[in-house]
Parts: C-alpha cells; structure tokens; sequence
C-alpha cells in the first residue's frame, strides 16, 4: 500500500493546485461534492495518460486515454493524424 502513496499525492496535488479545488467558492456541501467529483475523473485521466507516455511514447493514441472522437477532434482541429501516445502528449502540453 504505501508504494502507491506518491500516486496518491500527485492526484491530490493536481486536485488541488492543477484544478484549483481549495478555491471553490460554493454555498453548499452538494455543489462542492459535484465539483470535486468532476475534478477527481480529471485528476484520474490526467494520470493516466501522463503514466502511458512514460512507459509506452509510441503506443497507439487510443492507448493516451482519449477516446475515438476525442483523437477524431484532434485530427480534424489540426489538419493532421495523432498516432502516437507521444504525439497526443505534446499536443496536451502545447494546448494544456
């Protein structure tokens, strides 16, 4: 358990300063849990895809965690074909 304490720390860290969850200005514990929720599956695919670039750059795209129609946008938005797990990371740091 406590290998996967740094995974558990960047998650939160990216909660927290990435997606900006201690600025929330909400006026109920409702609203606060919905956006946290969101920021949370952020958080998860963001990780995601940052641990498939690491061990697999030239993977397939659909392997970075974006699916067909995100890849399709992609493509279509840039005139060109993303291939690779690489190529999708690059435009993910480019556009962020």
């Amino acid at each position: 358990m406590y290998s996967a304490r740094w995974i558990i720390e960047e998650f939160h860290r990216g909660s927290k300063t990435g997606c900006g969850a201690e600025n929330l200005q909400m006026e109920t514990a409702r609203r606060i849990f919905a956006a946290i929720s969101v920021m949370s599956l952020r958080g998860f695919r963001l990780i995601h895809f940052r641990e498939q670039f690491r061990s697999d750059p030239e993977g397939p795209a659909e392997e970075s965690g974006l699916d067909d129609l995100g890849i399709h946008f992609l493509d279509t938005k840039l005139k060109r074909e993303i291939r690779t797990v690489k190529q999708a990371a690059l435009i993910a740091i480019l556009f962020g």
